[in-house]
C-alpha cells in the first residue's frame, strides 16, 4: 500500500521516532499509535468527520487504560460531543477529567504541528508539553464521548518502573509548560487549574523519591521549596477544601507518604488476589 512509508532506524525512544514520522508526513492531518495498545477500527475516522463538521483543527477522543484485571474508562458521561475554544481546551488537558496528555487519543490539523518536535531530552511529560504547544495554536477543539483507543498499561514502562530520574524529567516538561503558560494569558481559571496540575506533579515526585530512600537527594528539597512557593502563590485562588488538600501535601508530607503506602499496599492485595 503505497499510502505507508515503513521507516528503518536504530532504537533511540519514543520521541525520537515521533520527530522522524513528523518530519516525514506528508498528509493534513496527524495522528499518534502506540504498538502495543488498540485502536478502534473506526477511530480516526469518526474524529477526523467530527474534526470536518465542526470546523475545529484538534478532536480528542476518550481512552480506555487497559490494567490487568479491568479497563478504566476516561471520559465525559454526560454528553456525546462537546466543541471548545483554546482556553477551554487546555483547562481540560489539565483537569485531567475527560482527557489528558496522551496524544494517543488525539489529531491535529497539520499546521498546529508544524515547528513542533517531542523534546527527547524528556522521558515522562513529553507528549503533555506536545499537546500544549499544538493546542494553543488553535481556535477550536472538538470532543468525542468514545472510548475508541484502548492504551495498555504495561508494567516495564517508564512511569510504572519508577526510575527516579526519568520520572524527575516530568518536572523539566512541567517547567517548560510554565513558561509556554504564562505567554497565553489564560484566564485565572486556567492559569490556577495548570498550577494545581504542576502541583500534584512535584507531589508524585516527591513520594517517588521518599519511597526510595533518596530525601538527601538536592532534587528533593528543591522540588519541597517550590512546592511551598507555589502553593503560597496561588493560595487566594483556591478553595477552602483545595487550601486544605494541598495544604497538607505542603506541610504534612509524612502523613501524606503514610496514605500513599497504605493505599499502594492495598492495590497490590486486591490485585494480588483478583
Amino acid at each position: 500500500d503505497q499510502r505507508f512509508k515503513v521507516i528503518h532506524q536504530c532504537n533511540a525512544g519514543v520521541s525520537n521516532a515521533r520527530n522522524k514520522g513528523l518530519s516525514l508526513a506528508t498528509g493534513s492531518i496527524i495522528g499518534f499509535v502506540d504498538a502495543d495498545d488498540v485502536c478502534d477500527p473506526r477511530q480516526f475516522e469518526k474524529m477526523y468527520n467530527s474534526l470536518l463538521e465542526n470546523q475545529a483543527q484538534a478532536a480528542i477522543c476518550s481512552l480506555l487504560f487497559e490494567l490487568a484485571h479491568r479497563t478504566i474508562f476516561q471520559g465525559d458521561k454526560t454528553s456525546s460531543s462537546i466543541c471548545m475554544d483554546k482556553q477551554t481546551a487546555i483547562i481540560e488537558l489539565y483537569k485531567g477529567n475527560i482527557y489528558s496528555g496522551h496524544v494517543h487519543n488525539k489529531i491535529f490539523r497539520r499546521e498546529l504541528c508544524e515547528n513542533i518536535l517531542f523534546d527527547e531530552d524528556i522521558s515522562i511529560g513529553e507528549d503533555t508539553l506536545f499537546c500544549l504547544k499544538a493546542l494553543s495554536k488553535a481556535s477550536k477543539v472538538v470532543y468525542i464521548n468514545e472510548g475508541l483507543y484502548h492504551y495498555q498499561i504495561r508494567s516495564n514502562s517508564a512511569y510504572q518502573q519508577k526510575n527516579i530520574d526519568k520520572m524527575y524529567t516530568s518536572h523539566i516538561a512541567y517547567r517548560r509548560m510554565n513558561s509556554l503558560i504564562e505567554r497565553l494569558r489564560l484566564n485565572e481559571i486556567g492559569k490556577k487549574t495548570f498550577l494545581i496540575a504542576y502541583m500534584s506533579n512535584i507531589c508524585n515526585l516527591l513520594l517517588i523519591f521518599k519511597e526510595q530512600n533518596q530525601i538527601k537527594d538536592r532534587r528533593y528539597d528543591e522540588l519541597r521549596k517550590l512546592l511551598k512557593t507555589l502553593y503560597l502563590d496561588i493560595f487566594k485562588r483556591l478553595t477552602i477544601r483545595q487550601k486544605i488538600a494541598l495544604g497538607m501535601k505542603v506541610y504534612c508530607f509524612n502523613i501524606c507518604f503514610v496514605k500513599h503506602k497504605i493505599k499502594t499496599t492495598i492495590i497490590k492485595i486486591v490485585r494480588g488476589r483478583s
